[in-house]
């Protein structure tokens, strides 16, 4: 405001200077003209200069550090100025209208995340808002999830829309842009930590996804899997299964063997991952009548591999699927501590079920006593 006042008061005192000018020539109206013409000239440079010079002096908002701020798509401007009032980034808001509107300010604000420095102008925020670079959003993918809780993570974090997201993994010629031979990007969203910008394109933000899904298949990946009698997407699908049941890194090669001697001799996988995948209040202890689901992504109903995979798998479950441990294991199960015992016969395995058995019961019994 304060600048305000101080523009008027050099208006006025120019308004002055020329009402006096006028005055001195009165009797020639030539010099008249022509020194009107050089003083109204003179006047809106003068003016001009002391315009910008006000709007870009840097004040002091009170705010002890930079603030962030989010912008959505489709705001008005009066919403944008209202926001940066409420969070102490300007304290006029009819100063923040006059300078934008001076400026040509008003429609070019975008949305996006910005920082704001604790010391800036009115013209110097407008130029950060119109211009500026969206600040990235660091974004974490835990293996294992659906894709709906892929887009969900996205949708909270960098407000995309995740209705739009999930047509997007299903349309044809997006997923052949990539050069996938697939029905689905479902299974190809590797989960690892990511800078995005806030408000991204959905098509940018699978773009990056998928870059990075790119980089784990390395020419001697792929040369491997030309070689196999599986194509990328059965591994994909095996890698989600593994990604379910193997806890540890270094137990993801026997289980993805486990499974390859399956396959190869044609068993069911019986796999409890796929009958998680079925079930709507999982994860939870399986029951008798989880395993008779009538679904094709049943693998104690149906032999090899479900029509599509139940996850997003990491990097390490995908590179253990196309390169299982060279082991004749046919069975494991789990030891209760995240690792499993994995054996070859179906004698050893009955025998591993009942230690795993004993041991519940044990535990059980602890807990009642306590």
């Amino acid at each position: 405001m304060v600048y305000i006042i101080i523009l008027g008061i050099i208006v006025l005192l120019f308004l002055l200077l020329f009402i006096a000018v006028l005055w001195f020539f009165r009797k020639n109206l030539a010099l008249v003209i022509i020194s009107g013409e050089l003083f109204g000239a003179s006047a809106l440079v003068v003016f001009y200069i002391l315009i910008i010079t006000f709007s870009t002096y840097e004040v002091n908002l009170n705010n002890e550090q930079s603030k962030i701020v989010k912008i959505k798509r489709g705001i008005s401007f009066s919403e944008i100025t209202k926001l940066l009032y409420i969070n102490d980034i300007i304290d006029s808001p009819k100063e923040f209208l006059w300078i934008s509107k001076l400026f040509g300010f008003e429609k070019k604000l975008k949305a996006g995340k910005f920082e704001i420095p604790e010391r800036i102008s009115y013209y110097s925020l407008l130029e950060l808002l119109s211009y500026g670079k969206s600040i990235q959003e660091k974004v974490t993918i835990p293996e294992g999830l659906r894709t709906e809780e892929v887009a969900s993570i996205l949708e909270e974090k960098l407000d995309i829309d995740k209705e739009r997201f999930l047509e997007l993994i299903n349309d044809k010629d997006f997923i052949k842009s990539f050069g996938f031979n697939t029905v689905s990007l479902d299974g190809y969203l590797l989960p690892e930590t990511y800078n995005f910008y806030w408000l991204m394109k959905e098509e940018d933000v699978i773009a990056t996804l998928i870059k990075e899904f790119k980089n784990v298949l390395a020419d001697s990946v792929m040369a491997k899997i030309s070689e196999s009698e599986y194509t990328l997407r059965e591994y994909i699908i095996l890698a989600s299964i593994i990604e379910g049941e193997a806890m540890r890194d270094e137990e993801r090669a026997l289980v993805s063997a486990v499974y390859h001697n399956r396959l190869r001799k044609r068993w069911r996988l019986q796999a409890d991952p796929t009958i998680q995948y079925l079930i709507n209040d999982g994860p939870r202890r399986l029951l008798k009548k989880d395993l008779k689901i009538d679904s094709p992504y049943n693998t104690y109903l149906y032999s090899g591999l479900p029509p599509g995979p139940i996850s997003n798998p990491g990097r390490k479950s995908i590179l253990a699927a196309i390169y299982p441990a060279e082991e004749d294991y046919f069975y494991f199960v789990a030891k209760g501590n995240g690792y499993h015992t994995f054996s070859k016969t179906q004698r050893e395995h009955l025998n591993a079920k009942r230690k795993l058995d004993k041991l519940r019961r044990e535990l059980k019994n602890n807990q009642k006593n306590n």
